[in-house]
């Protein structure tokens, strides 16, 4: 899967004339060991929200992207000085003592909700203070996990537990499909967050993301 992300986003570079920003971006360490950090962020994210769904940690998952909203609004007005209007106010409180309530329901600590809202939260503010391109950005981030990713494909085939075959079969194109419906959300998600609130990106990346992640 990640490696057809990265094909996808090679094409995107090319189109896009982002090689010389790519370029510069390469030529910047400090942006680079940021972008390392952002990559592993994601990454632990996507396989949290991967081993929680077979595990019959759904509803947790699903706890985990109504809580987003709520730590991003406190990472923006903390690091980026953010401030809500009124209105936003009121609904943020509403928010609050829904998940609040949702909790308590809960009956224990959701753990696997907490790590997907902080991992991604995270994520979301570290793309935003570098403000790169989203294509650029994202294309290195695949970059930088696509060695543990390619260590990780030849312990499962080591070990007989791998999904994607050749010849391809469905299964294995319904996972060089899902590089594609991981790769368009996040796009949209780091075009958006260095241009509108923190807060306010997180939630149409919430709703687009819930929506995908279905299919």
């Amino acid at each position: 899967m990640e490696y057809f992300a990265n094909v996808f986003l090679s094409v995107l570079i090319i189109a896009t004339k982002q090689i010389s920003i790519l370029k510069s971006i390469l030529r910047d360490t400090q942006k680079l060991k940021i972008l390392f950090l952002t990559s592993l962020l994601v990454s632990t994210n996507l396989l949290i929200f991967i081993w929680a769904i077979p595990n019959n940690k759904i509803t947790e998952a699903s706890l985990g992207y109504f809580i987003n909203p709520i730590v991003n609004v406190i990472l923006g007005v903390v690091f980026f000085s953010e401030k809500p209007t009124k209105l936003q106010k009121i609904a943020i409180l509403f928010a609050i003592f829904a998940i609040i309530n949702e909790l308590i329901s809960f009956g224990s600590i959701p753990l696997v909700s907490i790590s997907l809202a902080l991992s991604f939260d995270f994520y979301g503010m570290l793309r935003k203070k570098i403000s790169l391109p989203s294509v650029s950005g994202l294309y290195i981030e695949t970059l930088i996990i696509s060695p543990f990713a390619l260590i990780y494909f030849a312990y499962l085939v080591s070990t007989s537990q791998n999904a994607f075959i050749l010849p391809l079969n469905y299964i294995s194109w319904v996972l060089m499909g899902a590089g594609l419906i991981t790769v368009i959300p996040l796009l949209w998600f780091n075009a958006t967050v260095t241009r509108i609130s923190l807060w306010l990106g997180l939630v149409i990346f919430s709703l687009d993301s819930k929506y995908s992640k279905r299919i």
